[in-house]
């Protein structure tokens, strides 16, 4: 039986392998089957589909393209041991044989240690043991998959992706979408927040067997807090997907999480008001970039009978409200309290939803002056609209604070 996976390199300091069975999407957008940081990827950059014994790789429309040996492509077969790229990151295709789906894991994990041999994350002694030990060891440790059995355990980890980070590389920073659980199989990872005036505050450190990003996925808000590595890391990624599986087969499984959601919640807050921390928090923005449709609405407009309208993207976006930058716009064009016409992409399965929204400021972007940022909050927001970006937004795991 034969099992495939998708080495990717990212910037020579992010390198991940990710078990592929069926289509895969690759892209910035968060409903990618693998979602990449780097901004030469497209939001939906490419695809891999398997086709009659053969895996093809095409492109879906980026802007930077497929290369093989240097030259663009729209599409290329797939050949095991060879590197694809798609904007500044490396894909390796690697086939690999297992007599039984248990052993794809342990598969993955030998892959791991011979196509980034490179990566010492252990003294010499512990390097020795077998990878299997190794990981098996760092996976039995979590506590929320302590009532899973072995089979199941493999089960999950089967489709689960592992990746190794360098000393000091972020894995995720706040306000990053995301709904996955991370945990820590070798090394160590800082967790940590910033002020208004961007002073850090530890909150903890993580090491082997413990996990990260719970918070992230029973609320459905975006990430809540900064997570970078110590040393180099060694860390396996669970999907939303089999993370919800997971929890309706073992409701127990839930039930820690939970617990250690509300702990961890708990001394976060402790640690704020020991400190005197001003938490920024009060709204969490999803920093997902969404195609905006925007037309603006005034009294002068409406006699016209011709609003000034506009095609942009958000910044970040939550159920209160969204912000979105326009490009070479006078900024005497948009006033506190004018009104404005919505329409906003959100990925399958919700598509379009349409709102009005109210100006609460706009500002010229410190970072590129012939940028007009907008703070719009939603007004007369249909209800069935309002329902799918709470969806898009929480999802279905959904817990209050």
């Amino acid at each position: 039986m034969k099992a495939y996976y998708l080495a990717i390199e990212e910037k020579s300091i992010r390198k991940s392998i990710y078990p592929i069975n069926g289509k895969v999407t690759i892209g910035r957008g968060i409903d990618n089957t693998v979602v990449l940081s780097d901004p030469t990827v497209s939001r939906s950059h490419a695809k891999i589909e398997y086709n009659e014994g053969i895996w093809f790789l095409e492109d879906t429309g980026s802007a930077n393209g497929i290369f093989v040996d240097h030259n663009r492509v729209k599409g290329a077969v797939l050949e095991p041991g060879r590197t694809y790229h798609i904007g500044r990151v490396a894909l390796t295709f690697i086939q690999s044989d297992a007599s039984n789906r248990n052993e794809h894991f342990l598969k993955t994990a030998e892959i791991l240690s011979t196509s980034f041999d490179d990566l010492a994350l252990l003294a010499e002694g512990e390097r020795a043991k077998p990878w299997s030990e190794r990981l098996l060891r760092g996976i039995e440790m979590v506590p929320f998959l302590a009532p899973i059995t072995k089979a199941e355990l493999l089960k999950l980890a089967n489709n689960a992706t592992l990746h190794t980070f360098q000393d000091g590389q972020a894995i995720f920073s706040e306000g990053d979408p995301g709904r996955s659980i991370y945990v820590v199989l070798e090394g160590r990872v800082r967790i940590f927040v910033r002020d208004h005036y961007g002073r850090a505050l530890d909150l903890a450190t993580l090491e082997i067997g413990d996990f990260l990003g719970e918070m992230s996925f029973l609320t459905g808000k975006p990430r809540s807090a900064n997570a970078t590595t110590l040393v180099s890391s060694l860390l396996i990624e669970i999907g939303y997907t089999s993370l919800k599986s997971l929890i309706k087969a073992e409701p127990r499984a839930k039930k820690i999480l939970v617990e250690y959601y509300r702990n961890r919640l708990a001394g976060n807050k402790k640690t704020f008001a020991e400190l005197n921390f001003e938490d920024r928090r009060k709204d969490p923005r999803l920093r997902d970039m969404l195609p905006v449709s925007l037309a603006l609405i005034t009294e002068s407009n409406r006699a016209g009978n011709r609003p000034n309208s506009w095609e942009t993207s958000s910044l970040d976006i939550s159920v209160s409200g969204i912000r979105v930058a326009l490009s070479e716009v006078d900024p005497k064009t948009f006033r506190s309290g004018d009104k404005v016409k919505l329409e906003i992409q959100l990925p399958d399965p919700w598509k379009t939803i349409h709102c009005f929204g109210q100006i609460r400021k706009a500002w010229t972007s410190p970072d590129d002056p012939r940028m007009l940022v907008l703070g719009i909050k939603f007004i007369n927001f249909p209800l069935i609209d309002a329902k799918k970006l709470k969806e898009y937004i929480y999802g279905d795991t959904h817990i209050e604070e």
